[in-house]
């Protein structure tokens, strides 16, 4: 009730049937309804977008991709973590990029994905679920250095923990 002021047509229809994990949804009408959650929640689209990413993680990395986890060990849960992209949406790759695997930082690179509103941040609420779950929370760093939104032919994000 107290999101009906913010739906438009589009987004009221997709509230009335249930929502499925598993099911795809046309983008155009997701991201209708991202939006009135965006502007329900206030603040910036960035921020709603990734605290949207945090609570998907929260659910799915302690749920069914538990297995993809691996306490202690966060370039490995991020890189098992980053091939899940392809279960959410249907375009775009994304890369973990890890020169240096005893290095403790990494780039994440969305590529391949066409957005108007800022469903990359969504990879930031994400990664610190993933960071807290391996153990990494407490010097877990993530940064957008470049974003399809401002032009960047990528969406590319540096972090660093330990």
């Amino acid at each position: 009730e107290k999101m009906e002021p913010f739906l438009d047509d589009v987004s009221r229809r997709l509230t009335a049937e249930r929502l499925l994990p598993g099911s795809w949804y046309q983008m155009e009408d997701a991201t209708k309804l991202l939006q009135a959650i965006c502007r329900f929640y206030g603040g910036t689209p960035e921020h709603a977008m990734e605290m949207i990413g945090m609570y998907c993680a929260e659910g799915d990395r302690n749920g069914v991709y538990a297995h993809l986890i691996t306490p202690g060990d966060p370039s490995k849960s991020f890189r098992r973590s980053s091939m899940l992209w392809r279960n959410y949406q249907d375009t775009g790759t994304l890369h973990f990029l890890q020169p240096d695997p005893s290095a403790k930082k990494a780039i994440l690179r969305l590529e391949g994905f066409t957005q108007v509103i800022p469903y990359c941040a969504c990879l930031i609420g994400m990664a610190r679920v993933v960071a807290r779950l391996s153990g990494a929370e407490e010097s877990f760093k993530i940064q957008e250095t470049r974003c399809t939104l401002t032009g960047d032919p990528v969406c590319e994000f540096e972090s660093s923990w330990g």
